[in-house]
C-alpha cells in the first residue's frame, strides 16, 4: 500500500459527469466467471473425508490469486455501488486500470453461511439450527473472509474510501461518541483499520494502487437488532480533490501516475506515512 485517498460519493458522481462515462462497457460481466459455482458446489470442492479445507473454500468464494490484476481497492457502503462500479469500469475502459470491486468479483458471504448452515448446522431434529455450531462456522467464514480483504489490501498501493451518508454515520445523539467518524458497518470498520495498520511503502513500480472497496454488497445489508457504531479514523486519509484528478488523453503518463503528481504526492511521501 502506497497511499490512503478519500472522495465523497458526490465528488466521484461529479468527476463521471465530467468525463462522460455512459459509453463504458462493463468488465464485470465478463469477470464474473470468478463467482459462477454456487456455494455447494465449492463447499463439496473443498470438503474431503467430511473435512472442510477453509483454504480451498477461501480460494473458491473469496479468491485472491488474482489479485496482482487489480491495481485499486475501492471502500464504500453497498448503498452506493452504482456510482463505484461505474467509476471501476470507467478506470478499466479508458485508462486500463483495475479496480478490485468485491461484491462483483467474489461470492456472497451469506449464501455461504446459508449453505453451510443446511448442510452442517441442523440440530438432530433436522428442525432447528444448533446454536453453537451457526456461531463456530459463521467465525470461520468471517475470518476466511477478513484475511482474504486483508490480501488485497496489503496487495495494493492506494487505498480510496467513498465517503457519504450510507458508509458515515451522518449525526449521532450521544455526545460521548461524537469528535469521531463512525460507521455502522462492521467491514469498513475493519477495512479502514487495516488500511491505517499497514506501513505505507514506495513502490519499486507505481503502477500499484488500491481503491478500498469494502464494498458491503458482498456481506448484504443486514438490518441489526442493536445497531453498533464503530468508530474509525480517516486522519491518514488524504482528501481527493476532484478537481486534480485525471481525465482526457494522458499520452503515455499512467492514471495512477498523473493522479499521484497533481496531489503532491510524488514529491512529498512523507504526506503518506
Amino acid at each position: 500500500m502506497f497511499s490512503r485517498f478519500k472522495i465523497t460519493a458526490t465528488d466521484l458522481r461529479i468527476y463521471l459527469s465530467d468525463i462522460r462515462t455512459n459509453d463504458v462497457r462493463d468488465i464485470y460481466s465478463e469477470d464474473s466467471n470468478l463467482i459462477l459455482e454456487t456455494a455447494s458446489d465449492k463447499i463439496v470442492a473443498a470438503s474431503h473425508n467430511g473435512i472442510v479445507d477453509a483454504d480451498r473454500l477461501k480460494d473458491g468464494f473469496f479468491p485472491t490469486a488474482f489479485r496482482k490484476q487489480y491495481k485499486v481497492f475501492i471502500s464504500h457502503s453497498h448503498k452506493d455501488i452504482e456510482v463505484v462500479k461505474q467509476f471501476a469500469n470507467t478506470m478499466a475502459n479508458r485508462y486500463h486500470v483495475r479496480c478490485f470491486v468485491d461484491s462483483l468479483l467474489w461470492g456472497n458471504m451469506e449464501d455461504l453461511l446459508s449453505h453451510i448452515d443446511n448442510k452442517y448446522c441442523l440440530s438432530d431434529d433436522s428442525q432447528h439450527y444448533d446454536y453453537y455450531k451457526r456461531n463456530l462456522f459463521s467465525s470461520h467464514v468471517h475470518a476466511m473472509l477478513s484475511i482474504a480483504l486483508l490480501e488485497m489490501i496489503s496487495q495494493c498501493e492506494c487505498c480510496i474510501f467513498v465517503q457519504s451518508d450510507n458508509s458515515i454515520i451522518p449525526s449521532l445523539p450521544l455526545a460521548d461518541i461524537q469528535g469521531k467518524d463512525k460507521t455502522f458497518s462492521p467491514w469498513i470498520y475493519e477495512e479502514i483499520n487495516y488500511m491505517n495498520q499497514l506501513q505505507p511503502y514506495l513502490p519499486g513500480q507505481r503502477r500499484l494502487i488500491l481503491f478500498s472497496s469494502l464494498n458491503e454488497s458482498i456481506k448484504r445489508d443486514i438490518v441489526n437488532p442493536v445497531p453498533i457504531a464503530h468508530g474509525i479514523n480517516l486522519d491518514k486519509f488524504v482528501k481527493l480533490d476532484r478537481a486534480k484528478m485525471p481525465y482526457g488523453n494522458l499520452g503515455n503518463e499512467s492514471w495512477l501516475d498523473v493522479l499521484y503528481k497533481q496531489m503532491g504526492l510524488t514529491q512529498n511521501k512523507q504526506r503518506l506515512l
